[in-house]
């Protein structure tokens, strides 16, 4: 494989093992076969597969990803204290500042909408912490400028088009 300095890949794992997670062990070992460890950012919702990544590999870029709301299977969990607190937890990214990832990947709907929006204080966090940020999915003209205002690193999106 040619190797390519211009290129990220952001590998999201999506769930893990109880303990070991054994995909980003994986994972690792195949990045480490084809030298881009420096190239490759391992992102995850599960705490698990990025402490394992970490575990694995000292020096590969982790990212804690989290959303605005929490998906649940039943309906009626959201109506509990526990689905509610989890997801206030999970939307300020304490996760991620907790485990000690290189990166936050927050959802793009989590950024302020314009500059005269008040910063979140995940933003605030992050900044002091030294932690590098990026966003997720970024399919439109109006969340780019959203991503660009917030100073994102490298935004992920399920669209390649380019405005012309």
């Amino acid at each position: 494989m040619k190797r390519n300095e211009n290129v990220i890949f952001n590998v999201e794992i999506k769930s893990s093992d109880f303990c070991i997670c054994r995909t980003a062990r994986k994972a690792v070992n195949i990045i480490r076969h084809y030298g881009i460890d420096d190239q490759v950012i391992i992102s995850s919702f599960d705490i698990n597969t990025l402490l394992t990544t970490r575990f694995f590999h000292r020096t590969i870029e982790t990212a804690y990803l989290f959303r605005s709301v929490d998906r649940v299977v039943n309906l009626e969990d959201r109506k509990k204290w526990s689905y509610k607190a989890n997801s206030w937890v999970n939307r300020t990214g304490i996760k991620g500042f907790l485990i000690g990832v290189d990166t936050l990947h927050p959802e793009i709907s989590l950024f302020p909408d314009n500059s005269s929006e008040r910063e979140k204080l995940w933003m605030k966090v992050a900044r002091w912490k030294g932690k590098r940020v990026n966003t997720w999915t970024v399919d439109t003209e109006k969340e780019l400028s959203k991503a660009m205002l917030a100073g994102v690193r490298i935004i992920i999106s399920d669209s390649v088009k380019t405005g012309s």
